[in-house]
């Protein structure tokens, strides 16, 4: 796959002449011009077969190093069996490397086993860990090629030459990928030409047609590589990748990463991402959904080893910098590049340091029950060689683009292919929390939907996720996704009501709905959910104290089974109403009407009432915190009344609040 072409640019100076083939052919290796060492040894071969096993591994490591990883099998083949001939280092190489040309040509049993063996025996720490690391993966692969995918691949003919096409990505409906197919110059690591980006305007997304055009001159130089172009949402913004023609004050590196505008119906001169750039390799750009991050891959120091994934943030003028590497759960020893993040936020990637089938595998990152998963994306997507560089048409990600050099069905080096996907791994599910809010009245004993709360949806660190208020009929929906597993708290707001505390939860975990048991690629999931709020029965009663209805029999204190059914509705109020007012302390105040004396009435109300408030204290709540309180016939509701109805209407409860001391 000639995108790693950008990992061979440093050019050395040419050695002196040589009279040698062989020499020639050292020259050209050394100076990382593999294209050209490749016929000079085979050359030399021909005179001198009696270095087979020297001049083999030369072809073969010529080929590996300009990532042609499959060519490269047979030669180490024939160096293998005469490896005792090789120099130490040599032999120690050819050892690793043929166990990965043999698994890229789907030879699992032999690879395994060589890795195994090397992982023994090797000489270099870095490759024996990363041998180990293959050796135990075994398992994982055949997991892979088992597991199911439901993805159907197809290879665009119309977009895909003899030479390398790759990384397509998508800007205002067009398709833009970079390929060497100009082959105005011979770049001498690979045999091809340099790459330049192309856009394709669609006749027919569906069978890839359309016409190809050069996607810019400004961006495509002449002797220089452009590729990976990735854009803003809006489409005004390209940052790519463009290879320095030589070293120099600031490009001193071999790959930089470039940002260009589009002005006026053109793309301008591209600018050096400043704040962004090492003095190492800086490739594969990809913007995040909100154009806000940019994510990239990177060789410089301080990494995983090989190239690692980076990423790059906008600040408020517009600039991106502050340069961080992503987790430790996607960058390995080997090498990770071409991320890009999903519409629905899924995070993907190629590697060849996770568990897979053979060369770059695509695989994807996404949150399941809370926790960070990795997981390979599987047969037809990945295959033994390298797959890479995928994207999405749309947010339903059915459908879109990736690149691969496959053995079957390929035009090329690298090629585009299109993808449909009825994948469970692919499949999106979206969760989102609705409802509604009811108010509760401890006087009246009636719910009725509350509009007007105001609804604060927050995740367990006090993130903040929405804000909503509830309509005409109480109801409310949360549009911001959730996330499966954490828990979340939601604040509800309104004059005159509470809740039992200020915060009620809503727990994720669990709930989650199998990808297997998925019927559609996207489906939409609401979790539907009923808050209650108490009315706040002594702000929102006016200024005389409320009732509630507490039934004695005549000249008697004792509760009626009716009363204490109504003081356990009471208590609940009671319980959430002092959580959230502490300071507060009740009082019950029983009255009489304005019949008989008035000492024993005031006897009797004070009974009446403390015989409600021991009902209370023996339910829970706390003695210190309500008292009772005898009136008598000192305040009678109606004065002077003279029906029974009146007379009833006096015999009644109150409630007020009392500060605490």
């Amino acid at each position: 796959m000639n995108y790693r072409i950008f990992l061979f640019l440093a050019i050395a100076l040419l050695f002196a002449g040589c009279t040698s083939v062989y020499q020639k052919g050292m020259n050209e290796f050394e100076r990382a011009a593999y294209n050209n060492a490749i016929p000079l040894f085979k050359q030399y071969l021909e005179k001198k077969p009696q270095q087979r096993s020297e001049l083999n591994y030369w072809i073969g490591e010529s080929y590996r190093r300009s990532n042609r990883l499959a060519e490269a099998l047979p030669y180490y083949e024939i160096a293998v069996k005469g490896i005792d001939s090789l120099e130490k280092a040599h032999a120690d190489t050819l050892l690793f490397y043929y166990a990965y040309a043999l698994k890229s040509d789907g030879r699992y049993d032999e690879a395994f086993a060589q890795f195994e063996s090397y992982a023994q025996i090797g000489g270099a720490p870095k490759l024996r860990r990363l041998a180990e690391k293959e050796a135990q993966s075994v398992d994982k692969i055949k997991e892979i090629m088992q597991h199911q995918t439901y993805v159907s691949v197809e290879l665009c003919p119309a977009i895909n030459t003899a030479t390398s096409d790759f990384a397509p990505v998508y800007w205002n409906d067009k398709l833009v990928f970079s390929s060497a197919r100009r082959a105005e110059k011979v770049f001498e690591t690979t045999g091809d030409g340099y790459h330049d980006l192309y856009v394709m305007t669609f006749s027919d997304e569906k069978t890839c047609q359309g016409s190809i055009a050069s996607l810019s001159s400004v961006i495509n130089l002449e002797g220089r590589h452009e590729a990976t172009a990735t854009f803003s949402p809006d489409g005004k913004t390209m940052i790519f990748a463009r290879s320095a023609p030589e070293k120099t004050d600031r490009e001193e590196n071999e790959v930089n990463l470039f940002i260009s505008e589009w002005q006026e119906g053109a793309w301008s001169e591209p600018r050096f991402l400043e704040y962004v750039n090492s003095s190492s390799w800086d490739g594969t750009p990809m913007l995040s959904q909100d154009g806000n991050t940019l994510y990239f891959a990177s060789n410089r120091s301080g990494g995983m080893g090989g190239l690692d994934l980076y990423k790059a943030t906008r600040d408020e003028t517009g600039v991106f910098g502050g340069v961080t590497p992503l987790g430790t759960d996607i960058n390995t020893e080997g090498n990770e590049m071409f991320p890009y993040e999903a519409p629905d936020g899924k995070f993907i990637f190629a590697s060849d340091g996770h568990p897979g089938l053979g060369g770059l595998d695509i695989f994807i990152r996404e949150e399941r029950e809370g926790k960070m998963t990795i997981y390979n994306a599987g047969m037809p997507i990945n295959s033994t060689q390298d797959d890479f560089a995928l994207v999405f048409k749309d947010q339903d990600m059915r459908e879109g683009f990736f690149t691969s050099n496959r053995k079957k069905d390929t035009m090329g080096d690298d090629d585009i292919f299109r993808f449909f996907s009825d994948s469970t791994d692919m499949r999106v599910v979206k969760y989102y929390l609705r409802g509604n809010v009811l108010g509760d009245d401890a006087i009246s004993r009636q719910r009725t939907a509350l509009q007007g709360v105001n609804l604060t949806l927050k995740d367990a660190k006090n993130n903040l996720w929405a804000k909503v208020q509830t309509n005409e009929k109480g109801e409310f929906l949360f549009d911001t996704m959730l996330t499966m597993g954490p828990q979340y708290v939601i604040h509800l707001e309104k004059e005159n009501y509470f809740t039992r505390s200020e915060d009620n939860t809503f727990i994720t975990k669990g709930r989650e709905i199998p990808k297997e048991e998925l019927t559609q690629m996207q489906t939409i999931v609401y979790f539907d959910t009923t808050f209650i709020m108490q009315k706040d029965i002594f702000t929102a009663s006016g200024p005389e104290a409320p009732e509630i209805e507490i039934l004695y029999d005549f000249d008697k204190a004792t509760l009626r089974p009716e009363s204490k059914e109504r003081l356990d509705e009471f208590y609940a109020f009671l319980v959430e109403y002092m959580e959230t007012h502490p300071q507060v302390k009740i009082e019950l105040g029983s009255h009489t009407d304005e019949r008989g004396n008035a000492n024993y009435n005031q006897r009797l109300s004070q009974r009446r009432a403390q015989s409600a408030v021991d009902y209370l204290i023996e339910k829970g709540v706390e003695k210190n915190k309500i008292i009772a309180k005898g009136y008598g016939k000192s305040t009678p509701k109606i004065r002077n009344a003279k029906t029974d109805e009146e007379h009833q209407a006096n015999r009644r409860t109150t409630i007020r609040t009392l500060l605490s001391k």
